[in-house]
């Protein structure tokens, strides 16, 4: 079967798009970062000398480090928490799971307010469903967690196959969580589907690897339209709704 990028035709260039979920479908970092710094004041005023800033910067750094099976960063872990605690100058070292308890239930409060309904986003999935294209998500991370986010935000309906490195045991940039998601959605040709996630490692090197399109997420980029590095053909975009442009045949984007 001819791939659409072969064919000048009317309607979508892509049969399905599949979304990665932290920093596409909703900006993670930055709201860690808010949470974080709310939790750390919060417990720090029970617990002095406790710095909040150098607690936060801790916590950044040995997030950065956990690199367990499925974790899910955007939740945290109470790992994470004691390790932070422990390379702070968090003097009660044999209140350190308790008080790392405490930092974690605060932070995950602060984070579940952050996360609700977002109209750019619903409008673009809405538009794209209108066009008759099938919709996905791989994430890395926790079942329970991803599925939370998806729900929260007001999108899960939209998708036709989600899949959770936890639940399948397989991590982007791995080309077998690809292989899920294009046999939960009942495609042949893998030319057609559009991979869009921020990460250029698991999201534009795993996609294209597995014989995907890519489209890389860069909000602060000027780029739209096709690009080239090292070799890869993928997409830029600066937003969600850049996909609704990109959707469109007959041409390219330029």
């Amino acid at each position: 079967m001819q791939s659409k990028r072969g064919r000048m035709m009317s309607g979508p260039r892509f049969d399905a798009i599949i979304l990665d979920i932290g920093d596409t479908l909703i900006r993670t970092e930055s709201i860690m970062r808010r949470c974080a710094g709310k939790a750390a004041v919060r417990v720090a005023v029970g617990h002095p000398p406790l710095n909040p800033n150098n607690l936060v910067d801790s916590f950044f750094l040995e997030d950065g480090k956990a690199e367990w099976p499925h974790i899910n960063h955007f939740y945290s872990d109470i790992r994470i928490m004691e390790s932070a605690l422990a390379n702070s100058e968090f003097a009660h070292k044999n209140l350190l799971r308790q008080i790392a308890a405490e930092l974690l239930v605060s932070y995950r409060q602060e984070l579940r307010s952050f996360i609700i309904p977002n109209k750019r986003v619903t409008d673009t999935l809405s538009s794209l469903r209108d066009e008759s294209i099938r919709l996905g998500v791989i994430s890395n991370g926790t079942l329970l967690e991803q599925i939370e986010i998806l729900i929260n935000m007001g999108v899960l309906e939209f998708f036709q196959a989600i899949v959770i490195s936890e639940e399948v045991g397989f991590k982007k940039p791995s080309a077998e969580i690809f292989d899920v998601a294009v046999e939960r959605l009942g495609l042949m040709s893998r030319a057609d589907i559009l991979y869009v996630g921020d990460n250029w490692q698991n999201d534009v090197i795993g996609a294209t690897s597995a014989g995907l399109q890519a489209a890389h997420l860069q909000p602060d980029s000027k780029d739209f339209g096709r690009s080239i590095c090292d070799g890869i053909e993928y997409y830029s975009i600066r937003s969600l709704s850049d996909l609704v442009l990109l959707s469109t045949e007959p041409g390219d984007a330029a």
